[in-house]
């Protein structure tokens, strides 16, 4: 199959202007795009998760978790917590500030995707978030090494 398409242009261009996006609907609360990616996680799969499983899971590097953990606990939006099971270990979790954004931040997801998924039959929604997902957990893993 010869590939004569800018995929690489089209994936960059819906990131920058999801993050763009993102950021300007949140900006009076300080957050953007990927700390707010960081609330959705845990919204979605539950708090009480550690900084290393976060980064496995959300497929970025560490110092991007690392820069928005710590721009989170400065924002009142999450705290960190010694495990009880290895107290070499700081939990995430969301404090009453961070749920209480938890309906505003979910809206501004689901806006986007509305947006950017306007005029496509649901089938194939379906279908382009089944194969980014495949697409997506292919990298994630740190054994996918391009270099």
């Amino acid at each position: 199959m010869e590939l004569n398409k800018p995929v690489g242009k089209w994936i960059l261009g819906i990131h920058k202007h999801n993050e763009k996006f993102i950021s300007e609907r949140l900006k009076d609360y300080n957050l953007n795009r990927s700390q707010s990616s960081i609330l959705i996680y845990l919204y979605n799969n539950g708090d009480g998760i550690n900084q290393e499983e976060l980064t496995s899971e959300m497929g970025v590097d560490k110092s991007t978790i690392s820069r928005g953990i710590k721009s989170l606990i400065k924002g009142g939006y999450i705290f960190k917590k010694r495990s009880q099971d290895d107290k070499r270990v700081y939990l995430i979790y969301l404090s009453d500030n961070g749920n209480k954004l938890r309906n505003l931040i979910k809206d501004t997801y689901r806006e986007w995707f509305s947006i950017i998924m306007e005029g496509i039959p649901e089938e194939e929604v379906d279908i382009i978030l089944k194969n980014l997902e495949i697409l997506f957990n292919k990298i994630k893993d740190d054994e996918f090494k391009i270099l």
